[in-house]
């Protein structure tokens, strides 16, 4: 069997049959599904069971306590999979019509790589689609390194996406790493990717679009604010830094650390936009205790941003991206045109 699709579920009851059609739609039976049930409270559970009655050799569940996504993904990886390589797909999300029978047929033929990144599509109610590819195209028979991988793209584009749904991953390899998702924490994608990326002797890609992702879906942790996830996405970001200052070659650490940096600033409206007064104090705190990270912005209008927190301060700048974020969002409301 090639690949074993770990899917976690909770409280997504409306998107679960556009999930599994997306991967029963493919004719070739090389992969299996595991349905990892993270303590769901609507409907979930049993349209899982109706999918696994019906294919019963392609789809299993798994019903576990809430824990959280990555609870839900580590779950999975601690099965016994039967595929030679892991794949995660989150189940308001599905996958290209085809792409299952493309990959497990060039897998089996060529796969010689521990880790693979292929394209995505990013939809978003009310904004037109957007398409994103690996950011070269490897051949797959002259893999490279995690490190020489990730240096080209941020030479490139300066910036790297660490969603973990848009590789499949050699199990052996992750086996290997010893690393799991980091539980009880959000954005735990970029906690675990960068360190599983640069640890990777084999990376190639497959230039295709495979993945359709569904941003802003209420309830979804990038659409809901809470001072957990904003205290998580700086951690997450802080964690980058560090890991990236044991990069010896200077550009390449520079420009990691830098985009690791952007995430400080994408933090800072929160501060108006939590109205808990001790909320909003935790958040300050911990904002002036990382404030060190701006320090690794070297892009022309964030080196702006980080002159007006050291002049200003956090609440100043926090203002002023408050306000052009709601600019923003009113001229995409009045001139977007799909």
């Amino acid at each position: 069997m090639i690949v074993s699709i770990i899917v976690p579920i909770y409280n997504t009851q409306d998107y679960l049959e556009r999930c599994f059609q997306s991967i029963v739609a493919n004719n070739t039976r090389e992969y299996e599904v595991l349905l990892v049930n993270d303590g769901s409270t609507d409907h979930g559970k049993r349209i899982c069971q109706k999918v696994v009655d019906r294919y019963p050799d392609r789809f299993r569940l798994f019903n576990k306590e809430n824990g959280g996504l990555s609870s839900a993904r580590n779950y999975g990886i601690r099965q016994e999979t039967r595929g030679r390589y892991l794949m995660f797909l989150d189940p308001d999300d599905y996958l290209e019509a085809g792409f299952l029978d493309r990959v497990c047929r060039q897998l089996s033929e060529k796969g010689q790589a521990e880790l693979y990144e292929f394209g995505y599509v990013v939809h978003q109610k009310g904004k037109r689609d957007r398409v994103y590819l690996p950011p070269f195209t490897i051949d797959q028979d002259f893999p490279v390194t995690g490190y020489q991988y990730l240096k080209q793209a941020y030479k490139k584009y300066r910036t790297y996406s660490w969603a973990s749904w848009k590789y499949i991953i050699e199990k052996e390899f992750f086996q290997k790493t010893g690393l799991l998702f980091e539980e009880g924490r959000n954005y735990e994608d970029i906690l675990l990717m960068p360190q599983l990326i640069l640890r990777c002797k084999k990376i190639s890609t497959i230039p295709c679009i495979a993945y359709h992702y569904t941003s802003g879906r209420p309830g979804s942790i990038t659409q809901t604010f809470t001072l957990k996830n904003e205290l998580d996405k700086l951690y997450a970001a802080s964690r980058g830094i560090q890991l990236f200052s044991k990069i010896k070659e200077n550009e390449f650490r520079t420009l990691a650390q830098n985009s690791f940096s952007m995430t400080y600033y994408s933090v800072l409206p929160s501060l108006y936009m939590q109205k808990d007064r001790q909320k909003r104090k935790i958040l300050e705190q911990e904002l002036l205790k990382k404030k060190a990270m701006i320090n690794y912005t070297i892009s022309g209008k964030h080196k702006i941003l980080k002159n007006i927190v050291k002049l200003y301060g956090i609440y100043f700048c926090g203002f002023l991206l408050l306000v052009r974020r709601k600019w923003k969002h009113l001229g995409e409301m009045l001139f977007y045109t799909r």
